[in-house]
Formats: C-alpha cells, sequence, structure tokens
C-alpha cells in the first residue's frame, strides 16, 4: 500500500515536472516570437527610409547634414549585433526620422512633390504598425 502511494506521488510530481517545463518552452517561444516581430518592423522601417530620403533630397540641398546622420543611423541599425546596440541605433534613427519629417513639412515647395505624401505616411504608418504589434506580442498566450 505505502509502495502504491510513493509511485503516484512520483508520478504526480514527474508529471508537475513536465508541466512547467512546457510552461517554460512555450513561454520561451514567445519570446522569440516576440522579438522576431519586432525586427520584422524594425526591417520594414529601415526599408522605408531610402524612400523618404530620396524623397526629401529632390527637394532640398540644405538639410544634407540631416540626411547622412539618418543613413548613417539606419546602417548601424541594420548592423547591430545586440540587443542594446540596436536600440540605441533604432533610438537614432527615430531621432533623425522626426527632425527629417518636420523638415518635409516646413518645405515651401511641399504641395508640388506628390510623391512626398507616401513616403511620409508609410514612415507614420510603420510606427502605428509598431505599436499595434507591440500590444499584440504581449498579449499573445
Amino acid at each position: 500500500m505505502v509502495g502504491i502511494v510513493i509511485l503516484v506521488v512520483l508520478v504526480l510530481a514527474v508529471l508537475w515536472l513536465v508541466g512547467q517545463f512546457n510552461g517554460l518552452v512555450g513561454l520561451r517561444n514567445q519570446v522569440q516570437n516576440a522579438w522576431a516581430q519586432i525586427d520584422v518592423q524594425l526591417k520594414r522601417r529601415a526599408d522605408l527610409i531610402p524612400n523618404l530620403v530620396n524623397t526629401v533630397k529632390g527637394v532640398m540641398k540644405f538639410e544634407q547634414e540631416t540626411l547622412e546622420k539618418v543613413m548613417n543611423a539606419r546602417a548601424r541599425a541594420l548592423s547591430a549585433t545586440t540587443v542594446a546596440e540596436r536600440g540605441q541605433a533604432e533610438g537614432e534613427v527615430s531621432q533623425g526620422l522626426g527632425r527629417l519629417l518636420a523638415v518635409m513639412e516646413n518645405l515651401p515647395r511641399a504641395e508640388e512633390q506628390p510623391e512626398r505624401a507616401p513616403a511620409a505616411g508609410g514612415a507614420v504608418g510603420d510606427r502605428e504598425t509598431r505599436s499595434v504589434s507591440r500590444g499584440s506580442s504581449t498579449t499573445t498566450s
């Protein structure tokens, strides 16, 4: 009788350990999925930057420094190997894009540039897409 009780307790302990392990594997997979979604969104934003830069280049020559900073930050973001490097580079990209969009909004001939709207809209829409993705990646079960 005591042997059966010990066997049942051992089986329950093993089942509990297996359940805990599976739970941890599930959490690890959710984290990997969230990072993959972040990488996709950051890559998408990086792919939109050349379109935005080409649009702005055609209109302005006096903001060359801003354009160079954005392109250099983009290159650093794409080549970053650690999360810390990636975060810092993406912060620089965000700051540069903010300056670039501010310059675009203040251009005197903005109404003469029909291709300007999709490029700027893509960058802004991308920011909204990343926010939605962040929300969905934190709530997946």
